[in-house]
């Protein structure tokens, strides 16, 4: 199974329907979070718990599975913790995180629900709060593989007036890439929310990816592609990262290479470049 490093795509699904649930499971995300709280209303959180049970589609399909609990301060959240055991999901996905304390209360709960807590956290920055504390956050267990940016809850915290290449979220989403880089974890953006415009969703993935993000949440299967697409190397990419580190091998120091200046910081990226057409191209193959 990829690690949440590799995982470009990472599909909400609604717990409260089972089709759209046995659907995720064809989809061409990498990861799939059943999602208890945002896409379900009050009254449907309790069947969204019993249908989640009953995912062996998505089993088999090999993708990661995660699940989006409701916030650690809603009157959800113990309910959700008692559920969970059943379900055996890869991961937690902690929506309004806003402090350390929160993941580690919430561990401390499902060791004491079932004896153990063998679940990836992956918790979501969605409010300043959450930005001011991100790297105690990040720092609150060595069980957190992922920060995630929440960026509609983040704008409207902030009273922050949107434009179509959200210049006024760069700040942002800078410093949750610096933090989650800084601790060696996966750095995921916010969802594009306009369902129908697959150019707007290509052009926001390929500024994640600019931006350092290593992957993007999606709210739609159709998503999906253009996410993937923006965070796969191609093969001419992978091919010139594995021609500067053949040659490499050979050198001393730094060297020029095809014009350009080629140093430890560029045969990094040329490193990162060849690990992630691994994970995807290769392994499809």
């Amino acid at each position: 199974m990829l690690e949440a490093q590799f995982l470009r795509s990472w599909l909400f699904v609604p717990g409260d329907d089972k089709r759209k649930l046995e659907h995720a499971a064809a989809s061409s995300a990498d990861a799939v979070i059943m999602d208890w709280e945002d896409a379900v209303l009050p009254e449907r959180k309790p069947l969204a718990r019993e249908l989640c049970r009953e995912i062996q589609p998505l089993r088999r399909s090999g993708k990661r599975i995660l699940l989006r609990i409701n916030s650690y301060h809603s009157r959800w959240h113990a309910a959700d913790l008692k559920a969970v055991p059943a379900i055996r999901p890869d991961g937690l996905v902690l929506p309004k995180c806003e402090s350390a304390e929160e993941v580690q209360e919430t561990i401390a709960i499902l060791r004491e629900e079932a004896g153990d807590c063998p679940y990836d956290f992956c918790p979501i920055v969605e409010s300043p709060l959450g930005l001011l504390r991100a790297e105690s956050i990040a720092t609150a267990s060595d069980q957190v593989r992922a920060l995630l940016f929440g960026a509609h809850d983040f704008r409207a915290a902030c009273e922050i007036h949107s434009s179509l290449d959200e210049t006024e979220l760069l700040m942002v989403r800078s410093a949750i890439v610096t933090v989650a880089k800084a601790y060696r974890l996966a750095a995921i953006d916010s969802p594009v929310i306009a369902l129908d415009s697959l150019q707007t969703v290509r052009e926001a993935a390929q500024r994640s990816f600019r931006l350092g993000f290593t992957g993007k949440l999606a709210i739609h299967p159709k998503h999906v592609p253009m996410i993937a697409e923006a965070f796969t190397p191609t093969s001419d990419e992978a091919k010139d990262a594995e021609e500067i580190l053949q040659q490499a091998t050979q050198k001393m120091g730094a060297f020029a290479w095809k014009g350009q200046m080629i140093d430890e910081a560029i045969l990094e990226k040329a490193r990162r470049t060849v690990q992630r057409f691994q994970a995807h191209v290769k392994g499809q193959s």
